[in-house]
């Protein structure tokens, strides 16, 4: 009897296996259906060799590729860093906006790592790759001797930003402010999440982008292995914040979209509530996110660009 009854079990666990697997393989299949999309791109698209961010070939962009002159030392500096899969592109309209109300403003503008070059040099970038040109060029203005420094970052570009300083890659104490714009520490797409465990199933994505603005100036095809050195990401600062208290004296400024598609804004301002002592934070009546691009936002109402341009001139009283 006993016997009958063990080998009962066995058949329903080699069964419910079965079961197990196939279900497993077959959500696999979906999911790959679903998500891996084919490796495309036309010559205007920033995906392409011949389409590259003009930070590259611009001498403009960068404050320390040009020699300082003494009175400029003591100026405000904004050290500008967009998101993921973005390009300097991201900050073209701010910049315009600051620059007509005020012209006591520096501004460098970098180009992450991995990101405005081709497809390839995207998917093949680390989110170390893609810090490192903020961190060398934070360092650099330092050692010029600017001394009123603000790091400003939009989405993951917020999140470089702590990282940096997280590692120690730049003084903190060196640094005035933090300005950050819809950080992105908490996805709001829980997919995101299983980017690691789906590497070896869904090889590329694609962004759902819809103007030429987007195609040239971000990047459409979004690599399984780019989506993973996000997750990295946001789970090393998440890991070491709470940890670290070279960052919790750091005056930081916090302006969210309260109904953010892409970042958690609730976890994620929490998170920093809990990390910064001098912290502000604005919740923005707003579903967009990076509220200081407008030009790709199809649905961009009157009340936005009031919101948008109340959030400029708050900016511009918080780096003067």
């Amino acid at each position: 009897m006993l016997n009958q009854h063990s080998e009962k079990l066995k058949t329903s666990l080699g069964r419910l296996s079965i079961s197990l697997i196939l279900g497993g393989v077959l959500f696999l299949l979906l999911v790959r259906y679903l998500f891996n999309v084919p490796v495309r791109f036309d010559d205007n698209w920033l995906d392409s060799p011949l389409t590259k961010d003009k930070s590259l070939t611009g001498s403009s962009y960068l404050l320390s590729s040009r020699v300082p002159e003494s009175h400029q030392l003591n100026q405000p500096v904004c050290v500008l860093v967009h998101g993921f899969s973005a390009s300097t592109f991201e900050f073209d309209y701010f910049k315009e906006a600051v620059t007509n109300q005020t012209d006591g403003i520096l501004f460098s503008t970098v180009l992450m790592g991995g990101h405005g070059r081709d497809y390839l040099a995207f998917k093949h970038s680390t989110y170390k790759d893609w810090q490192q040109p903020v961190i060398d060029e934070v360092n650099r203005l330092i050692e010029l001797g600017y001394t009123n420094i603000s790091l400003m970052g939009v989405s993951t570009g917020a999140t470089v930003i702590l990282n940096s300083i997280i590692e120690n890659k730049i003084n903190p104490l060196k640094v005035k402010q933090l300005i950050f714009i819809d950080p992105f520490l908490f996805s709001k797409n829980k997919w995101l999440y299983l980017a690691p465990y789906l590497r070896f199933f869904v090889r590329n994505t694609r962004s759902n982008a819809s103007k030429t603005v987007e195609y040239e100036n971000w990047h459409v095809n979004r690599p399984i292995s780019s989506l993973v050195q996000l997750v990295k990401l946001t789970k090393q600062v998440r890991s070491n914040l709470d940890r670290q208290h070279n960052v919790e004296d750091v005056p930081l400024y916090v302006f969210s979209s309260e109904f953010d598609s892409v970042s958690d804004t609730i976890r994620t301002n929490q998170f920093l509530q809990a990390s910064f002592k001098q912290l502000q934070i604005q919740l923005i009546n707003s579903k967009h996110h990076v509220l200081i691009e407008p030009s790709t936002k199809s649905d961009w109402s009157n009340n936005d660009q009031n919101q948008l341009d109340d959030i400029i001139q708050k900016i511009i009283a918080i780096i003067n």
